[in-house]
């Protein structure tokens, strides 16, 4: 669903950007951002589609991860989550030995 290239380019630029295994997740990481808030949160979303994408390349991303993430608390700060992601899709892909 979140796989598209238009997200995964939209969340690697965003510099709050970790892996994060929520309550219920057993240990599976998914994408997050540690922010002060959600509204930062959607900010820097919109940042990174900003300077790394098209604006129809940024209205797709941006779609998705705006209407489906999860919070949680992480002490004072707030941590938004995508759960149905994957991290490992925003990790670097090794090249396989020719």
């Amino acid at each position: 669903m979140f796989s598209d290239p238009a997200t995964l380019e939209i969340l690697k630029h965003c510099p709050s950007l970790r892996p994060y295994s929520g309550r219920g997740m057993y240990g599976q990481q998914c994408p997050a951002l540690a922010v002060d808030d959600v509204p930062s949160g959607i900010q820097e979303l919109f940042e990174s589609a900003r300077e790394h994408l098209s604006a129809d390349q940024a209205l797709d991303g941006l779609q998705g991860l705006v209407a489906d993430f999860r919070t949680d608390a992480l002490g004072y700060r707030s941590v938004m989550y995508w759960p149905q992601m994957d991290w490992s899709d925003l990790e670097p892909q090794e090249e396989e030995a020719a």
